[in-house]
């Protein structure tokens, strides 16, 4: 009996050392896989924007304008930029109408920051989008 007591004792222990707190091993504190993956979603460097994809273009026409005439508007461009493009690639709208204009403004984003990973993703994706119809990557620029 006292081995029995024993190995349960040390199953429940891995079980809480295994938690990352004790309040994880509390009763109805356990999340679900669909809220662990929100949660993640939300923090992740490719966090989807929350304004209207005209907003968004607005703001993206602006700050390639003062990027035109100031180099140091950089940083503000390629933010502008590829919330833009990751609207119209992940939002609604017809595809062959938002894919080209997403892909148009993830190369305008890598033509200055050629290692931008948020671009190189959003150009990634589109591209095997196309590949998998079997169509034509279209020509931008």
């Amino acid at each position: 009996m006292k081995i029995g007591r024993t190995f349960l004792l040390l199953i429940v222990l891995a079980f809480l050392v295994s938690c990352d707190s004790w309040q994880d091993a509390a009763p109805g504190k356990i999340d679900t896989p669909g809220k662990a993956h929100t949660e993640a979603t939300a923090t992740n460097e490719t966090q989807r924007p929350s304004l209207d994809v005209a907003t968004l273009e607005k703001v993206y026409i602006e700050k390639k304008q003062k990027f035109e005439a100031d180099a140091n508007a950089r940083a503000e461009f390629v933010d502008a930029a590829i919330a833009y493009a990751d609207a119209l690639n992940f939002g609604p709208g017809v595809p062959s109408e938002k894919y080209p204009k997403a892909l148009t403004v993830y190369e305008e984003v890598l033509a200055v920051d050629a290692s931008n990973r948020q671009a190189l993703q959003g150009r990634r994706i589109i591209i095997e989008v196309y590949e998998s119809m079997g169509k034509e990557i279209p020509k931008t620029g």
